[in-house]
């Protein structure tokens, strides 16, 4: 090839803009060329790391499990953040394959979201110290074809000794067992979304052994027995001494009771949706946050305003950030 064709002769900055277009597995590829490619590889994976995903890994509407496995033992050293969707792959094919390249290469994996996923006992095993670098973890939805295994999923939990944030999303019947995990010492903020089938006792006994949490969001949980609804938020307040942030938000059909709020004396930041909360359950929370709370920045979401209420919230003492969403009734006199 004449000099002047050849692709070499492009600067830094052209090659860069090439790799924009490019799918990652081709990264691979040029990387294994000339010295120089593996240095842009490198460098323009380091680049993407904190916002990669498996998709784009190729142009496929359906990842190849040869190709994810490329990627991580070329790129996996680099990976801090990491998801993988079940739904992504073809349907027969399971991740657990991915457990011994994960473990073995992505060293610097402390951010792990596993989408529609089915964990086994012995991919646990296989990736003790993935779990254990872990600082979050988001389990989202268990594969519905398989029946969740509860010996399998406490398995997972009690390897994840450094965890700061757990989150659970769509997870239902979580029982007692699955719980049954050891203390968490640098958990700090807890997240339950969609999650039905909820046991009591599980959740109180997570609560329990993680009392050190300072942030905890619950959206749409719902829990086994009817009398227990009305009471986790209550299990929230009388087990966390330290909460500092607190999200609720709540489906039609269920509301829980907020007035133990009032009582969290370490809270600083409360978000709630009122949406389906009486008014006078409204008129109670603020009355309640004014005279014993130290709540510092507040978001309220449909929030009902009137004379009264607006009173309530600048009566409110510490409060330094206020912040409305879908308010009902809201306008420049009532502002003034």
């Amino acid at each position: 090839m004449a000099r002047g064709r050849n692709i070499l002769v492009l600067n830094d900055d052209c090659l860069y803009h090439i790799y924009e277009f490019l799918p990652i597995i081709d990264w691979c590829s040029l990387r294994d060329t000339c010295t120089r490619f593996r240095t842009i590889s490198d460098d323009q994976f380091n680049r993407r790391s904190k916002t990669f995903k498996l998709s784009q890994i190729s142009d496929r509407d359906r990842l190849k499990l040869s190709e994810v496995k490329r990627v991580l033992r070329t790129f996996g050293k680099s990976m801090k953040t990491l998801s993988i969707n079940q739904n992504h792959f073809a349907k027969l094919m399971d991740w657990n394959g991915l457990a011994p390249f994960l473990e073995r290469y992505c060293e610097s994996l402390v951010d792990l979201e596993l989408v529609s996923f089915r964990l086994t006992a012995k991919t646990v095993v296989q990736c003790r110290r993935l779990f254990s670098n872990l600082q979050r973890l988001v389990i989202d939805k268990w594969d519905n074809r398989y029946r969740f295994n509860v010996e399998t999923f406490s398995t997972c939990l009690v390897e994840c000794t450094s965890l700061t944030e757990l989150v659970f999303i769509g997870l239902d019947d979580i029982t007692e067992d699955s719980f049954a995990c050891s203390h968490m010492k640098y958990l700090k903020s807890f997240e339950l979304r969609g999650c039905y089938g909820l046991s009591d006792k599980a959740f109180k006994s997570f609560l329990t052994k993680n009392c050190q949490l300072t942030q905890v969001k619950l959206f749409d949980v719902r829990f086994r027995n009817q009398h227990d609804n009305q009471s986790g938020i209550e299990d929230v307040a009388n087990t966390l001494p330290k909460i500092e942030a607190l999200s609720l938000n709540f489906e039609m059909g269920f509301v829980q009771n907020v007035m133990p709020v009032t009582g969290m004396t370490s809270l600083k930041k409360l978000e709630v949706n009122l949406e389906h909360v009486t008014y006078n359950i409204m008129l109670e929370l603020l009355r309640g946050l004014a005279e014993h709370s130290n709540i510092e920045d507040l978001h309220l979401a449909h929030f009902k305003c009137s004379k009264e209420m607006i009173g309530l919230l600048s009566s409110i003492k510490r409060l330094k950030i206020l912040k409305f969403t879908n308010t009902n009734h809201l306008h420049g006199n009532v502002c003034n």
